[in-house]
């Protein structure tokens, strides 16, 4: 069955494998993802080595921006980038851990 804008919003897509994100004393769903984790390696270059967490479009109203602070699976963040994926159903917020 495929995932539509409303199993994204109800967090539905993020149910079996999320960590909790919270914002502005709300909290909901997120795909998290640390450096180091998953991080991948090219010949010379490391390709990933931002902390990031994927979130639902509409998950915070309003949605955190440059220089918010949230809380992903009980640890502090400070957003340092929130980037919308294709049409802005989910936004990909990096992170800088404090």
């Amino acid at each position: 069955m495929p995932l539509g804008d409303a199993e994204i919003a109800n967090g539905a897509f993020f149910k079996d494998f999320g960590s909790p994100v919270a914002f502005n004393g709300v909290t909901v769903l997120g795909n998290f993802d640390a450096p180091g984790k998953d991080a991948m390696f090219d010949r010379s270059n490391v390709l990933d080595v931002d902390y990031t967490v994927l979130i639902a479009g509409n998950a915070f109203s309003p949605m955190p921006t440059t220089g918010s602070r949230i809380t992903v699976a009980g640890v502090r963040y400070e957003v340092r980038e929130p980037t919308p994926v294709d049409d802005g159903a989910l936004v990909e917020l990096k992170l800088r851990k404090l």
